[in-house]
């Protein structure tokens, strides 16, 4: 899984993403991309690093599974985006 986490493109939180992945079902022949940002906050002269959005793509679906971490990379959440749902703790569309 981490193999094909960071082939796509997946460079931030790797353990917790790729453990959060395999949870919901995804095998690493799923995974289509991966695109992250940090989540800022604060005024422009004071921002501090909240945590990263890790945004990954699956194979022959719209969508996205997201996973939302701490900064040292703790899991906070994951949700789905598009046609990608969790249903019973597993992806389905």
């Amino acid at each position: 899984m981490t193999q094909a986490f960071t082939s796509a493109g997946g460079d931030r939180c790797v353990e917790t993403v790729t453990s959060a992945l395999q949870g919901l079902g995804v095998m690493p022949s799923d995974i289509d991309y991966v695109e992250s940002d940090q989540r800022i906050d604060g005024p422009a002269n004071d921002q501090r690093l909240e945590g990263y959005t890790i945004w990954t793509g699956l194979k022959d679906k719209t969508g996205y599974v997201v996973v939302y971490t701490l900064p040292d990379c703790h899991f906070l959440s994951v949700f789905t985006r598009g046609e990608v749902k969790i249903k019973d703790g597993k992806i389905v569309t």
